[in-house]
């Protein structure tokens, strides 16, 4: 599917930030030219002040296969997250979506990003996930995945 986009707002140490969210995915190719993986991403940007072709990006993910990135996003950095009780206790269904004070989106656009075998991110017909799920091959399809995200996106000067 197309990549989705939405905008929003939120006030992050007293000053209000406008940003886009973005969802799609990014087919990962091999030496010859045939889709292996599509890895799933949603991505937050910076659209006010202007938004900045030099501002920093980071990029966020557990490892695969297993550990999705959304308890980062919706627990910890994304700018909202699951509602908890004072202790940290997620409350009881139904859950509710927050306003993150703690979100780092103030000093950073964040890449949320599903390595292959989690979340939404999936092997291409004919190949095995296991082709992903070793340190090497996790960490070099997530620097493809990287490379592509800033060069598609006009981001290969930001600093990461």
């Amino acid at each position: 599917p197309p990549p989705q986009v939405t905008e929003h707002s939120i006030t992050l140490g007293g000053r209000k930030l406008d940003y886009k969210a973005k969802t799609g995915t990014l087919s990962l190719l091999s030496g010859k030219g045939e889709v292996t993986a599509e890895i799933f991403y949603v991505a937050y940007t910076q659209q006010s002040p202007a938004p900045a072709k030099d501002r920093p990006i980071t990029f966020i993910f557990n490892g695969g296969p297993g550990a999705a990135s959304a308890y980062l996003h919706l627990g910890a950095i994304g700018p909202r997250i699951v509602e908890t009780a004072a202790d940290g206790e997620f409350l009881r269904p139904p859950q509710k979506l927050i306003d993150n004070p703690d979100s780092w989106l103030d000093m950073s656009d964040l890449v949320f990003v599903d390595p292959v075998g989690t979340g939404y991110s999936r092997e291409a017909p004919g190949h095995e996930g296991k082709e992903f799920w070793s340190v090497d091959s996790d960490a070099s399809s997530v620097g493809a995945f990287i490379r592509l995200y800033l060069a598609q996106n006009g981001r290969t000067g930001s600093p990461l």
